[in-house]
């Protein structure tokens, strides 16, 4: 009987040991998750739910179309995009003017006719929900005017902060949409309007902080 009674007294001993080798565990446990958020600043433009490229104005049909006498370029069918950006501004920043972006746009190449305005017009904003809140789209500019001569950046939205408009790809709608359309500048006159190939490249840039 004694042998028996040192058996389970070993035992009994183990389990104690096993059960005190960190006296720091409790019927809890934590432990931290970090992550590093950057500053992002990504810009497309889309027509039609596709990334635009190359995209012609149709002049074989309006022209086809007019009458003995007149030339409206209002008659000219305009051209849809919608314009995607994704933000995320610094921390340290938010909710100042150093946190707002500006998106600009520009002709970098510019062959238009000589009495010809490229006009840009952004319309409503088609925003995805959960993208935006407290106007953080930023605020879009009126029309914008560009020809041969004026091809330099102009903002055409200010006052970006954190936000994800949507992507048309996706939703063919989704982002800010821009009309374009051909007029004739003002103080021109007919007879500097010749036949011929033309085209401009418009360029989008989303403002680094």
């Amino acid at each position: 009987m004694k042998k028996i009674y040192l058996v389970l007294g070993m035992v009994a001993f183990g389990f104690a040991n096993v059960n005190a080798q960190d006296g720091s565990d409790t019927n809890t446990a934590a432990h931290d998750v970090t992550m590093a958020v950057s500053e992002v600043a990504l810009i497309d433009i889309n027509e039609a739910g596709d990334e635009a490229t190359t995209t012609a104005f149709d002049m074989a049909t309006f022209q086809s179309g007019i009458e003995a006498g007149t030339y409206d370029f209002s008659e000219i069918v305009p051209l849809t995009f919608y314009l995607n950006y994704t933000s995320v501004v610094s921390a340290a920043a938010f909710g100042s003017a150093d946190a707002e972006r500006t998106i600009t746009a520009e002709l970098s190449t510019a062959n238009l006719p000589s009495i010809v305005d490229l006009v840009i017009t952004p319309g409503a904003f088609n925003l995805v929900p959960g993208g935006s809140g407290a106007g953080s789209q930023g605020t879009a500019s009126g029309a914008l005017a560009f020809n041969n001569t004026l091809v330099a950046a102009q903002d055409i939205v200010q006052n970006v902060e954190s936000v994800y408009t949507g992507d048309a790809a996706v939703d063919p709608t989704a982002g800010l949409e821009l009309e374009y359309s051909l007029v004739q500048r003002a103080g021109t006159t007919f007879d500097q309007y010749e036949a011929g190939s033309y085209n401009a490249t418009v360029l989008y840039t989303i403002s680094d902080l």
